[in-house]
């Protein structure tokens, strides 16, 4: 017998999404219910490190994730329910 842990979440168990600066370090978290803009640029970075650019692809697909998230919270009966599943952090011995 063998037994096997998985976790699981759904868009509404998510409950801060944490974008960290690539460059320093420094996170910003948003309730994805509360996100309501992506930021171009790290708060805490002197400004000669630059912003990423709206029609970059970075800023687009953060952008989709904001909006999709909002909508499938949102969505009170979806055909799907959609979940994530994560791995537990054990070696489960299969290599990588």
């Amino acid at each position: 017998m063998t037994v096997e842990k998985h976790w699981s979440m759904t868009p509404k168990d998510i409950k801060r999404i944490i974008l960290v600066c690539k460059n320093c370090g420094a996170t910003i978290g948003y309730k994805p219910q509360q996100w309501k803009y992506v930021p171009v640029k790290c708060s805490n970075c002197p400004a000669d490190v630059g912003e990423m650019h709206p029609a970059s692809a970075d800023y687009t697909y953060l952008n989709v994730l904001r909006e999709t998230l909002a909508k499938a919270i949102q969505n009170e009966n979806p055909f799907f329910e959609v979940r994530f599943e994560f791995d537990d952090g054990e070696d489960d011995g299969e290599g990588t």
